[in-house]
């Protein structure tokens, strides 16, 4: 026998930094797909992280495995570029939901970004687009939460850029408030290194490169007295 349903008022509440900064995240996720994917690029995404223990996330990019990496990052530098000139745009982010007859005619036709459906699934599909009209950049099958215009990740930027495979390039990210984060403890670690070393931003390399090359020599100098000893 089913038990009695007890009706109760429940209070519920969401930690909207977090939420707001994985909406971040994963929105610039599905734009750097995007430009990564359109011509001339032909990148596909074939896996992605947002990382809620570092301000940087990637995302594995499918490349040909007979252009040379040199010429990969020159590509990705130019989809970064794009990217970016997309957020200053501000296109909106919006969702859309299709019968599943009307989505497999879109992907047939090439207009969606879709991974695999679970299998049984029922019902409308949810859409992700970016842009709208002729400005339309991305339309993906996704059931997360995003931003609700470009606007709000401020801008992108690219870090690492590692060839983990000979077809895969992992590419490190960070956009929004994470990316201003990033750039204030980049700056404050740059003003103790110029204070320490008494020196400019520009002359900060070979200062330390300097120093460093003393201590070496220093070091071996040090080895060669004891050996004599």
């Amino acid at each position: 026998m089913l038990s009695r349903l007890t009706v109760r008022l429940y209070r519920q509440s969401l930690d909207w930094d977090r939420r707001f900064d994985l909406m971040t995240q994963h929105s610039a996720q599905h734009l750097i797909s995007a430009v990564a994917l359109s011509e001339p690029f032909g990148m596909n995404t074939h896996s992605f992280s947002l990382s809620t223990k570092s301000d940087i996330s990637y995302v594995d990019l499918l490349v040909d495995t007979d252009v040379d990496t040199d010429a990969h990052r020159d590509n990705l530098k130019r989809v970064e570029d794009i990217v970016n000139q997309n957020i200053r745009l501000n296109l909106p982010m919006q969702p859309r939901y299709l019968d599943q007859d009307d989505l497999q005619k879109a992907k047939d036709r090439g207009e969606i970004r879709s991974r695999l459906l679970p299998s049984g699934i029922t019902g409308k599909i949810r859409l992700v687009e970016i842009g709208i009209g002729d400005a339309m950049v991305d339309q993906n099958t996704c059931g997360g939460t995003h931003v609700q215009a470009l606007g709000q990740l401020m801008m992108m930027k690219f870090f690492k850029l590692d060839r983990i495979k000979s077809n895969v390039f992992r590419v490190y990210f960070a956009a929004g408030k994470r990316l201003l984060s990033i750039m204030e403890a980049a700056y404050q670690r740059q003003a103790a290194l110029t204070a320490i070393m008494s020196c400019t931003e520009e002359e900060i390399v070979d200062r330390v490169t300097t120093a460093l090359n003393e201590k070496r020599e220093k070091d071996r100098e040090i080895q060669r007295l004891n050996e004599k000893l």
